[in-house]
């Protein structure tokens, strides 16, 4: 019974694999971009996350257009607390502003950025989740 209980559900990998490697560089080129650009009916993201624990998304320092790296760095901290390696619908980065219908959270005050699970942007910071986007090259639906 003891086994039973400690099992991974059926179609699940098993927790003892390594969590894949969630890239930086990637991070600092691709998904900060989607810090700045809001969406209709939703607000930038760094008008709620600029500080505190919550704080991945702090305003870009006057004189500058972007984060530089040891700013990107602390972000990247920070937003990591909020992603789960490999499993982007357990990761309230992509959850929270995901709408209720699509599987998100109903909890985000933000509002909603994303409808569904489809939207090319969410897909492509699942691929980041999932440890697939490396590099500074972004992908088409994330570049401004």
């Amino acid at each position: 019974l003891a086994e039973w209980v400690g099992s991974e559900p059926v179609g699940q990998v098993a927790s003892t694999l390594p969590a894949p490697d969630v890239d930086f560089e990637f991070f600092q080129s691709c998904v900060q971009r989607v810090f700045l650009n809001p969406r209709e009916g939703a607000v930038p993201c760094t008008t709620c996350h600029a500080g505190g624990s919550r704080g991945f998304a702090p305003p870009v320092p006057e004189g500058r257009t972007y984060w530089n790296e040891a700013e990107s760095r602390r972000n990247f901290e920070v937003l990591m607390r909020f992603v789960s390696p490999g499993y982007p619908m357990r990761s309230l980065f992509l959850q929270n502003p995901l709408h209720p219908d699509g599987g998100g959270t109903p909890m985000h005050g933000g509002g909603i950025r994303w409808e569904s699970q489809d939207d090319p942007e969410w897909q492509e910071l699942a691929s980041w989740v999932r440890g697939e986007n490396r590099g500074s090259a972004c992908p088409a639906p994330l570049q401004f």
